[in-house]
């Protein structure tokens, strides 16, 4: 690393970048493993992830004192803000959750839906640009028991909110993934 010319800093942010890009790929193996196949958007990602180390170990291992560091140059981030498409609502959305996933409502004391909306600009080919959602919810039982679900991935299309099959956090994450830090909520 020493003979590479890229400074400290550049590798205290070199290294975690490229740490998330291996918990992808194991994120992916991981669901492949499961019996779930990957489709052709799962494979591009995949595609792109590969590259991006492939750029990361070859700056690392560089020989030639060059220090270029392709990690900190520019954004790498594909994913930019994109206005929500007309009619997209997070209100008809956990309407429409409710719907689906009934619950005892005589039995709760309260109900707490949390959503997290995200454009999958990774594509810019595909027009509209995909929007998924990630419904979380909580309740508390007149009994004093909290009960929180597994997240419900929802996928905007049509003007209607549509549940995402199994394994459908992979494309989620990915577009998370995909904003720049600047857009992230936590």
């Amino acid at each position: 690393v020493e003979k590479s010319g890229i400074k400290n800093t550049d590798i205290e942010e070199m290294v975690p970048e490229l740490c998330r890009q291996l918990r992808r790929v194991f994120k992916m193996s991981e669901h492949e493993e499961q019996g779930n196949e990957i489709n052709v958007h799962d494979e591009k990602i995949l595609q792109h992830i590969i590259k991006d180390l492939a750029t990361f170990s070859r700056e690392l291992w560089n020989t030639e004192k060059l220090g270029r560091t392709s990690a900190l140059t520019g954004p790498q981030y594909k994913n930019h803000w994109e206005e929500p498409p007309v009619g997209l609502n997070v209100n008809r959305l956990q309407g429409q959750h409710l719907r689906r996933f009934p619950v005892d409502m005589l039995a709760l004391n309260k109900i707490d839906m949390a959503v997290f909306c995200v454009p999958d600009c990774s594509d810019e080919s595909v027009k509209p640009t995909p929007w998924y959602a990630q419904l979380t919810r909580t309740m508390s039982l007149k009994n004093g028991d909290v009960l929180k679900q597994d997240p419900i991935y929802y996928h905007y299309e049509k003007l209607n909110w549509k549940v995402m099959p199994e394994g459908a956090d992979l494309k989620f994450s990915a577009a998370v993934e995909g904003l720049p830090p600047e857009l992230r909520v936590f």
